[in-house]
């Protein structure tokens, strides 16, 4: 089947349509086979010659199941006339002598001879394969036709659809120019409290670094770094001492019972230095933390 080009691409392409034109006229069957086929001629030949033979086959086989046969049905008894009565014994003295012909005989009548149905006679003289070719040809026209047809169909809604797109455009732009400065106004009025939102927010901000300012001047910032150094430093030296502490205590279990009393006495002592050692760590980490805030 020759796919069907819509009617305005032929006509905005002269050249197109003519080579189409071409195509579906001279070079090519509706079912897209070429009509310059050596063979074509032939195998149609042949086809045609075969549905012949089929159709007669099936038409005698038709008529001679649908036939039904007539027989005669012999006359009815003739009825004797009164008037034939009289002659009886006439006629039955006439018949002991043999007859004479009084003339020439006529010629003997032909013998009826079947002649075959009206139907079936005017069936097989019917140009069969004609008849198919016609048909086959009318179906593949209307099939071409009504691909055209949902072609255009196809093209007359999409034209409908870009209409409809048109109107509800203008129907937007109308709704746009009716109701338009007010939608805008209350998009301006709240980019408006947006940038002042904004605003507040950088105003705040200004005024806690100003505030910042004031209460941490250069000298008070300079003292708080030298303060943070010098806590960094205790914190390692108190470190340190730990460390001196842990190792003076593992030595104390290695020495003698005999000197408990100076045992239990760097006891207390390490347990003051270690209870200081702890507060002082405390306040330095949180000064450093309060430092670190700041």
């Amino acid at each position: 089947m020759i796919p069907p080009i819509d009617d305005l691409v032929l006509q905005q392409n002269p050249e197109f349509a003519a080579l189409y034109t071409t195509l579906t006229t001279v070079i090519l069957n509706p079912d897209a086979s070429t009509r310059k086929d050596p063979k074509a001629k032939k195998r149609a030949a042949e086809l045609d010659t075969h549905r012949l033979k089929t159709a007669k086959h099936h038409l005698l086989i038709n008529a001679i199941s649908t036939a039904h046969p007539t027989t005669e049905q012999p006359p009815p008894p003739a009825q004797e006339k009164p008037s034939l009565l009289r002659h009886r014994s006439t006629r039955s003295r006439s018949e002991s002598q043999p007859l004479k012909p009084s003339g020439p005989l006529p010629p003997p009548l032909p013998l009826a001879q079947p002649k075959p149905p009206p139907l079936l006679h005017s069936l097989l003289n019917l140009s069969l394969p004609a008849f198919t070719l016609t048909q086959l040809e009318t179906l593949h026209h209307k099939k071409y036709s009504l691909l055209r047809s949902r072609l255009s169909l196809a093209v007359s809604v999409s034209s409908l659809l870009d209409q409809q797109i048109l109107i509800l455009s203008k129907l937007i732009r109308s709704l746009e120019a009716k109701h338009g400065p007010i939608s805008r106004w209350l998009e301006y009025s709240a980019s408006e409290r947006a940038l002042v939102a904004q605003k507040q927010e950088l105003e705040i901000k200004s005024v806690g670094r100003a505030l910042k300012k004031e209460v941490y001047s250069p000298e008070v910032a300079t003292a708080l770094g030298n303060y943070s150094r010098h806590l960094r430093d205790a914190k390692s030296r108190l470190g340190e001492r730990i460390k001196g502490l842990e190792g003076e205590l593992g030595e104390y279990h290695h020495q003698d019972a005999s000197t408990e009393r100076e045992k239990t006495r760097k006891m207390r002592e390490m347990a003051r230095v270690y209870a200081d050692m702890g507060r002082q760590l405390d306040e330095v980490r949180k000064d450093l933390e309060r430092l670190d805030t700041a």
